[in-house]
């Protein structure tokens, strides 16, 4: 840096380091940033710039944590110029200290939630090109741009950190020597962070956490780790592209619908549907008014005929007559009622036949078939698998199931994330295959059912399975479990482990690639479902993921237990039956027995649980547990809820799936695989 800039700089940050001193005026501070953003931006250090522009926003939004940050960036970065040295930046992916998620735009998030799906489907539709060129590397280029864009329209500020630093990423590896074999080394960066775009989308907190877990310094751990000293984004790149303008058919039949939209015609197309049910009993309320008129004229008429004609020393005639007048009427209103209640009711039969109808058609516009989210998937498999040198057929069974939209295209990136995984470190290349007896084409089955109100859906690989001695060692090495628990963990526990952030096979990593990111985000988008992945393998045969969710997406119905004096929400859809702990007829293990020691302090000394819940294992696989009778204090209402991912810290600790935000507290979801994997343990 030039000498005379660097003294424009250190006076400009020895002027402002007061400015945000704790009670500050807003503008003051506000100026402060805005002048230091500019400053930088003179002087070239666009990373620097970035920052100070970050915080700025962050003031404007009321974070009450921008300030103390922007006072130590200050400090840090006049303490680095003083001294001689560049300030420090972090390198990309590594998160800024300062960087948090950021209240998304309520107006525009559906909005942008929806078109940022689309623009991944794109980028996934880039990679399966054949022959990756700079025309495809382009078109990646500018849907990264513009989803950046879109991110700081709404708001969203993790997001548009990570598509800046990927654009700087992609950068110099657009004219990187091409390798020999497969593709140039920006596809499979690429591939590998859009999953992470993907768990940003969703869920901003879950991953920023994890990028914090999985950057540090070394292999990562399940610990939390290190912050770094300088909240800095990577350097602006310079080049900036426009954002394509994509073509359109001068005759287009269809429509872009707002999901939120869908969603309401769906639930106004359900309550007309329902309405013939109070239409009816306003008819037969109606008919039992006619029925009751009529029986009142026959009871006048009758009056009548004992009166007999009026005489001179009987009942006046003007009374036998008024008598017969009103017969006579409530004649006349047991017929219209009469006629009311058959409009009526051939009415309530139009409106329920129609809303039947109407509900049926909305239903189809957002129930799409299993093929379809398979053949999406197959396809990125098969690119893969060449670029692999591996060959493999994918065979899909159960294409015809029914699946909500919805769900499909938040299974999307789960599933595909198995299947790269099963192509990563499942299939043998052929001669190796070939040398062992195996076909040298490995087979990937994909497969979907409905089972007791959910969606199971089953990737299944015929590789080399995974090696559970390998698992066991791992985990004894990171500190997941003590040796002599580890001996004795059955197979189905140490599996689980391949879900732990940090957990990969490979002998080194770089960046993300190789640190064991994948599969911990598959499990946190599953977990948001309300549902859960179970592994089954056997060594040289190869492994199977078992996916379950309900089958309907966005709200879960949970059933409220409670132990150690804490509510859990437990997902419905794994519940059989509940009973009294003192009529079961096989053991009953305390759920206390499965939490963190810090949750059940001193509630092991305490009662027996009152009541049992049964666990069953949905998926109903060959190697599936018992069901298993939890023990529980009390057990509550069954409520919808919506599930939100969990930090890995928090969910490593226990039988943990999600936080469930409930009212002024946040309750923890417990996950049924993991209950039942604990309970074998």
């Amino acid at each position: 840096m030039d000498d005379e800039v660097k003294h424009l700089l250190e006076g400009e940050l020895e002027k402002h380091l007061g400015s945000f001193e704790p009670g500050a005026d807003f503008d003051v501070q506000r100026r402060a940033l805005h002048t230091l953003k500019g400053s930088f931006g003179l002087a070239e250090e666009r990373g620097l710039a970035e920052a100070f522009a970050r915080l700025e926003r962050r003031l404007i939004a009321g974070d009450a944590m921008a300030s103390p940050d922007a006072k130590r960036l200050v400090a840090a970065t006049l303490a680095a110029l003083v001294g001689g040295r560049r300030p420090l930046l972090q390198p990309w992916p590594e998160p800024p200290e300062d960087l948090a998620p950021s209240a998304r735009d309520p107006a525009l998030l559906a909005d942008f939630i929806e078109s940022t799906r689309d623009r991944l489907a794109r980028i996934d539709s880039a990679l399966e090109v054949e022959e990756p060129d700079d025309q495809t590397w382009l078109a990646v280029y500018r849907e990264v741009h513009t989803i950046k864009g879109a991110a700081l329209a709404v708001g969203d500020e993790v997001m548009a950190w990570f598509c800046h630093g990927l654009e700087e990423h992609m950068r110099p590896l657009r004219d990187a020597p091409r390798r020999k074999n497969g593709p140039p080394r920006w596809v499979d960066d690429v591939t590998q962070y859009r999953a992470v775009m993907a768990e940003i989308l969703e869920s901003p907190e879950h991953g920023l956490e994890t990028l914090r877990l999985l950057t540090g310094h070394g292999r990562p751990s399940v610990r939390p780790p290190i912050e770094s000293p300088l909240p800095l984004p990577p350097k602006r790149p310079s080049l900036e592209v426009e954002p394509p303008t994509e073509s359109r058919s001068i005759v287009d039949d269809s429509v872009r619908v707002a999901t939120a939209t869908l969603e309401r015609l769906f639930e106004e197309a359900a309550l007309l549907a329902q309405i013939g049910g109070p239409i009816a009993g306003n008819v037969s309320s109606l008919e039992r008014g006619a029925q009751g008129a009529n029986e009142v004229h026959r009871a006048l008429r009758e009056a009548l005929r004992m009166i007999g004609p009026p005489r001179p020393w009987g009942a006046p005639a003007a009374a036998i007559a008024k008598v017969s007048a009103s017969a006579t009427a409530v004649l006349g209103v047991a017929t219209s009622l009469e006629k009311a209640a058959l409009e009526l009711r051939d009415a309530a039969t139009r409106v329920a036949r129609e809303g039947a109808g109407m509900q049926a058609t909305v239903t189809s516009m957002r129930t799409t078939q299993a093929a379809q989210l398979f053949e999406r998937i197959a396809s990125a498999t098969a690119t893969q698998a060449r670029r692999e040198g591996k060959e493999v057929n994918v065979v899909i069974a159960g294409g015809d199931t029914p699946v909500d939209r919805r769900l499909a295209e938040a299974l999307a990136d789960p599933l595909t994330q198995l299947t790269r995984n099963a192509i990563a470190h499942g299939f043998e290349i052929p001669e190796t295959r070939a040398a062992t007896g195996k076909p040298r084409i490995g087979t990937l089955e994909l497969r979907a059912a409905l089972r007791a109100g959910s969606l199971v859906i089953d990737v299944t690989d015929d590789g080399a399975g995974v090696d559970t001695a390998d698992v066991r060692r791992w985990a004894i090495e990171s500190g997941t479990v003590r040796p002599e628990v580890a001996e004795s963990l059955p197979d189905r526990t140490l599996l689980s482990f391949l879900f732990v952030p940090g957990f990969t096979t490979r002998k080194s990593a770089d960046l993300l690639a190789g640190r064991g990111v994948g599969l911990d985000l598959t499990l946190a988008a599953v977990h948001r479902l309300g549902g859960t992945i179970q592994l089954f393998s056997e060594r040289g045969r190869g492994l199977t993921a078992t996916v379950v969710v309900p089958s309907e997406g966005a709200l879960v119905k949970v059933l409220w237990v409670e132990a150690a004096k804490t509510t859990f929400a437990l997902p419905l859809l794994h519940t059989r039956r509940v009973v009294h702990a003192s009529a079961a007829t096989r053991p009953v293990l305390p759920l206390v027995a499965l939490l963190p020691e810090t949750m059940v302090s001193g509630a092991r000394d305490g009662d027996s649980p009152r009541l049992a819940v049964e666990i069953i294992d949905v998926a109903d696989h060959m190697h599936a547990p018992e069901p298993l009778l939890l023990g529980v204090d009390a057990v509550g209402a069954v409520e919808e809820v919506a599930l939100r991912a969990l930090a890995p810290i928090v969910r490593l600790s226990g039988p943990f799936a999600s936080a469930v935000l409930w009212g002024d507290e946040i309750r923890l979801s417990l996950d049924p695989d993991a209950l039942l994997s604990r309970a074998a343990s």
